[in-house]
């Protein structure tokens, strides 16, 4: 049903999640120990070490998605993802939310893909889609994880069919993945199942869209790469790192990452810093080319790495971008809300805005773009305290469709996209 949360903060929450683990999977359930002393709750950890755990899982961020790229430039088929999950009028079966990204019926609203109470899926509160391709216990009740369920048939039970999907179930050779976990809750274009019957969502557009959705940093995060005399004298692989210094390079000027490097010159030890396109190691200045020269003739062997920007810490959340929440409206179902989203479609675009600092940086489809951010009836104290910004980009793109906009604030951690459309 529509129960209220329990929890007042991030912090309290976190706190329950703790409490929660203490007395259920991280205890043995045939002779769970009390903290008796102290809290009376199921656990022995005490009130200051459940508070120190509770700010460490606040502190942990999610990495770069797996299959986003280094340049952040979002692929078509993670676009049309997005224009599926949060555009698309819902399916075949005639009754149900409109989109996936209907909160009170599709379960995943922005910023981050959570849910609250969600009426079509009998209240359940959807935890954040971050992450979700890196798990493949996934969906409500987990029931596209459960065997009995992938060798049952019944034919009067059209939603879920075992095997019916564009993914089968292979337990010899692939087991339980998340690609194949995923791909049983759409079922095929003949034979839908509940997300591609309901939300007229395809299974791989949107499976890429959350391999590549952002979780705060840039693609090129961890990125590494090393120069040595095999590195730079094959062509091929010089070629490579080539390509892929550029990008580093670009990522660190946009203050998406920083570039670092460590290893030897001349029989010392050197540490290698990028900045307005030359590298630096002391007083020593070296363009790109006389860095590979030296590599190819064994004088420097140097890794360089993709670093986290200065002014990402674990009190810095991740900024995020969202829309208002959808109005009602009356269905087949009785009162049910208006599921699509209102997303953007002029520039300057006004949007929820959370966590944002001054002078962000803008992004549009992963690039930087010429524009500026506003905070609506408030002001940068340091975040916007209003949560309502405005931004104004100096170029929107041109092409008709869906686009991405984030906003990134400075040296730190980078939103979630934010689709608008071009008319």
């Amino acid at each position: 049903g529509n129960a209220a949360p329990n929890c007042t903060d991030e912090h309290d929450c976190f706190r329950h999640l703790v409490n929660a683990s203490l007395s259920g999977v991280m205890c043995d359930q045939t002779g769970c120990p009390t903290n008796v002393n102290e809290l009376s709750l199921a656990g022995l950890l005490g009130e200051a070490e459940r508070d120190d755990m509770a700010e460490f899982l606040k502190s942990v961020s999610y990495g770069p998605p797996r299959s986003r790229r280094p340049d952040d430039v979002v692929t078509q088929q993670a676009v049309d993802g997005f224009e599926q999950f949060f555009t698309d009028v819902g399916g075949n079966i005639g009754v149900g939310p409109e989109t996936c990204a209907d909160a009170p019926g599709g379960c995943h609203a922005l910023p981050h893909g959570t849910g609250t109470n969600a009426f079509f899926v009998s209240g359940m509160d959807a935890p954040t889609m971050r992450g979700i391709t890196d798990r493949f216990l996934i969906f409500s009740a987990g029931v596209t994880l459960m065997e009995e369920q992938l060798v049952f048939s019944d034919p009067n039970f059209a939603l879920y069919q075992p095997n019916i999907s564009d993914v089968d179930w292979l337990p010899d050779t692939v087991g339980f993945d998340e690609l194949m976990s995923w791909a049983q809750a759409f079922g095929t274009v003949q034979q839908p199942g509940a997300f591609r019957g309901v939300y007229n969502a395809d299974t791989f557009d949107v499976f890429q869209m959350t391999e590549e959705a952002a979780n705060g940093h840039s693609g090129a995060l961890g990125r590494q790469l090393t120069l040595n005399t095999r590195t730079t004298n094959d062509a091929a692989a010089l070629a490579e790192i080539q390509a892929t210094l550029a990008v580093l390079e670009a990522a660190d000027a946009d203050g998406k990452i920083v570039l670092v490097g460590k290893g030897r010159r001349a029989g010392n030890g050197a540490t290698y810093s990028f900045d307005a396109g030359a590298y630096m190691a002391g007083t020593l200045t070296q363009t790109r080319a006389e860095l590979i020269a030296e590599a190819a003739a064994g004088t420097t062997l140097v890794t360089f790495t993709a670093r986290l920007p200065a002014n990402v810490t674990s009190a810095a959340p991740q900024p995020a971008l969202a829309v208002p929440a959808v109005s009602e409206r009356t269905g087949a179902l009785g009162t049910l809300f208006d599921g699509r989203p209102d997303l953007p479609t002029t520039n300057p675009m006004q949007v929820d805005g959370l966590h944002i600092e001054a002078n962000p940086t803008v992004l549009v489809n992963g690039q930087v773009a010429a524009g500026s951010v506003s905070c609506l009836g408030g002001s940068f104290s340091p975040t916007c305290d209003s949560s309502r910004i405005q931004v104004d980009l100096a170029s929107p793109p041109t092409s008709s469709g869906v686009h991405l906009l984030q906003v990134q604030n400075p040296g730190g951690l980078a939103s979630n996209e934010l689709p608008f459309i071009v008319p």
